[in-house]
């Protein structure tokens, strides 16, 4: 039998568990094969879908190996081509497969390849979010494969793919905690990022409000001007309402406790006013710390610091 050139992916007809020949009044809906086309990190989750779903069912050889030809793609459909589809050659193709494509030191060196060529993350918490998931994904099948990734080489890896803001709270996390861990690493990378994905949520219903007045952002800044005469402004704490700046806040010290405050009071998360969202901000001061796009009390590298 030759191989189809556009073959459909492999349709599996109802099985019932335990046994495929006991009827059931269970009928569990038909089962579409993953493809796999040779990426060797993906192997060990094609192998064990397809063994449960068909190389343990209780169905003649010749039927395994028709699902099986139908779900190899590229690479891999180029092994099984010069192989004719019939009962005898069915184990010897899983066999082939399983050297060519299931050896675990490649499977390792693979991923070990694909963490070190992840791009660095942007300042953008989509970018980041995008990175964190390939990270998790590949220290998660090293795991599962047996190996630790409590290695230095891990975190350097890691930390080398985060933006600077992420890296300033990872770095103030570990300076606390002299039993500082790769997966405390990665708990504390996700648990930011969930973070500011909250904040960003909260602010989503704010887009069309029409813009704060231009004299709300020069009051942020301490002065305020009448008839051309500047005045000091009498300082509020948006977070507490105590009389200091607000990067000088000790009842909301940390940079979390800030953040869950914006969000309970819907402010923007540039100049921590209301009306409108950070979409629609025209405050442009940068970090007085760090110069980067975010208010100066929500700056990840300072704790309670002094105000500008």
């Amino acid at each position: 039998m030759e191989l189809v050139e556009n073959q459909q992916p492999a349709q599996l007809p109802t099985m019932n568990h335990p046994n495929m020949m006991q009827r059931s009044t269970a009928q569990l809906p038909k089962l579409q094969l993953c493809p796999f086309d040779g990426t060797i990190t993906q192997w060990q989750q094609f192998w064990e879908m397809f063994k449960a779903a068909v190389h343990d069912q209780p169905i003649p050889q010749i039927q395994k190996m028709t699902y099986l030809l139908g779900a190899l793609r590229g690479e891999a459909r180029m092994e099984a081509a010069g192989y004719a589809a019939t009962e005898a050659n069915y184990p010897v193709m899983i066999e082939l497969l399983k050297e060519k494509f299931g050896d675990p030191n490649r499977i390792r060196q693979k991923l070990h390849k694909e963490l070190q060529a992840l791009p660095k993350a942007s300042e953008r918490m989509a970018d980041v979010r995008k990175v964190v998931q390939q990270i998790e994904r590949i220290c998660r099948q090293l795991e599962g494969m047996g190996q630790s990734t409590e290695q230095t080489q891990f975190e350097v890896a890691i930390e080398s793919k985060m933006p600077r803001w992420m890296l300033r709270s990872v770095y103030e996390e570990q300076g606390k905690d002299p039993n500082w861990t790769v997966q405390k690493l990665r708990k504390h990378i996700e648990k930011t990022l969930k973070i500011e994905e909250m904040v960003a949520e909260a602010h989503k219903d704010n887009i069309g409000v029409q813009r704060a007045p231009a004299t709300e952002h020069r009051m942020a800044t301490g002065t305020f001007a009448v008839n051309g005469n500047r005045f000091p402004r009498k300082l509020s704490c948006v977070f507490c309402k105590g009389e200091h700046w607000n990067e000088k806040c000790q009842v909301n010290a940390t940079r979390e406790m800030r953040l869950k405050k914006v969000a309970e009071l819907n402010l923007c998360f540039k100049c921590l006013r209301t009306g409108h969202g950070a979409a629609q901000c025209t405050y442009n001061r940068p970090c007085f710390y760090c110069k980067e796009n975010h208010n100066s009390a929500l700056c990840p590298g300072k704790r309670g610091s002094q105000g500008p």
